[in-house]
């Protein structure tokens, strides 16, 4: 049966003698060929076709509805990961509300 590489550490972790891993992790489960997530978060297919709508310009709820049904998830995504992303205008008869991308990261 294979291992995971995490579970792989783990057993060698724990058929050295305890005076050799005193201080150490039990085991590590961050694979050290990835970058940390805080250097390149990760974005969906969604969020960057949404983002890519945005850089052109201002975008309507219902443009975005097209790519995500779940555009204001993707738009909290995008925000998480440092765009700055406001509504620039609000119809409240029609409920049709405009997106800007104001700053990239």
């Amino acid at each position: 049966m294979a291992y995971p590489k995490a579970e792989i550490h783990l057993v060698r972790q724990l058929r050295k003698p305890a005076s050799e891993t005193a201080g150490l992790p039990l085991f590590e489960l961050a694979d050290p060929k990835v970058r940390d997530s805080v250097e390149a978060p990760r974005l969906s297919k969604q969020c960057m076709v949404i983002l890519g709508r945005l850089s052109l310009g201002p975008a309507t709820n219902t443009e975005l509805v097209k790519i995500a049904q779940r555009f204001g998830a993707r738009i909290h995504d995008l925000r998480t990961a440092g765009y700055d992303i406001e509504i620039q205008n609000r119809d409240h008869e029609t409920g049709v509300v405009w997106y800007r991308l104001k700053e990239k990261p």
